[in-house]
């Protein structure tokens, strides 16, 4: 079981969510709408590089989750 809320993921049941195939999923919504605390089991989950990854290609990231993780990962 994911370690995140059940809101960041309205459209999709939680439950069915593989932590690697549905990687880049879980990392953009967890980035995007999640708090600090799911932020950092975030970091559990998936080391720096594979988040890093996962954002050069997120679809929709707003100004401010695009400033933090800019600074997060310099």
């Amino acid at each position: 079981m994911l370690p995140f809320r059940n809101e960041l993921f309205w459209d999709v049941k939680i439950e069915s969510l593989d932590v690697s195939r549905h990687k880049h999923l879980i990392i953009e919504r967890v980035i995007t709408f999640g708090t600090i605390v799911e932020f950092r089991d975030l970091l559990r989950i998936y080391n720096a590089d594979i988040i890093k990854e996962s954002l050069r290609i997120a679809k929709a990231l707003d100004p401010k989750t695009t400033s933090f993780v800019s600074w997060y990962f310099n």
